[in-house]
């Protein structure tokens, strides 16, 4: 009975902390499918005021144009800022390669209505491209190393509920009978 409530203690107190590290992927849908974009940022990057900086948003934004350029970041050629929240976000793209720049906006409460705009044009200059749209966005869990330190308990509160002997698997036990 204690090896229960031991075990059901800690799935209860652990489940937030077993998914503690996901991640959020962008994907934009434009009304004329002009332009393919997606990111994903961090957890701690979906806070207010935390701007855009993670590795993982950097490797992973790409937005391409009707004008034919695939925008990715490179750190020797382009400029990215922005920041975002669960209801707006803004991300302004300049690309010194091709001399053009790239404005994302999306996100107006309530949550989900992620209505937004994605602007191409030459810097400082007139519009390449621009498309109205809705920008969608899915939770990835990533498991955090808790998960992986309460599996490791259950496993050893079920071998010692099953009366193994130390050395001994749940694999020895069943080829036995």
């Amino acid at each position: 009975m204690v090896r229960l409530v031991a075990l059901l203690s800690i799935c209860l107190l652990s489940r937030e902390a077993a998914v503690a590290q996901g991640t959020y992927l962008f994907t934009w849908h434009g009304d004329s499918n002009y332009f393919q974009a997606t990111f994903q940022v961090t957890d701690a990057e979906m806070q207010p005021a935390v701007p855009l900086g993670s590795q993982l948003f950097f490797s992973s934004l790409s937005i391409t144009s009707p004008s034919g350029i695939t925008y990715t970041y490179q750190p020797s050629t382009s400029l990215v800022m922005g920041g975002l929240n669960p209801w707006a976000f803004g991300i302004e793209f300049v690309d010194f390669g091709h001399g053009t720049e790239l404005f994302v906006d999306g996100g107006e409460p309530p949550i989900g209505a992620m209505t937004g705009v994605i602007q191409e044009k030459w810097i400082s200059g007139p519009d390449l491209g621009y498309e109205n749209g809705y920008w969608r966005y899915s939770y990835i869990p990533e498991p955090s190393p808790v998960a992986f330190l309460i599996l490791i308990a259950v496993l050893s509160i079920l071998r010692e509920g099953a009366g193994l002997p130390q050395g001994r698997t749940l694999r020895h036990l069943r080829l036995r009978h």
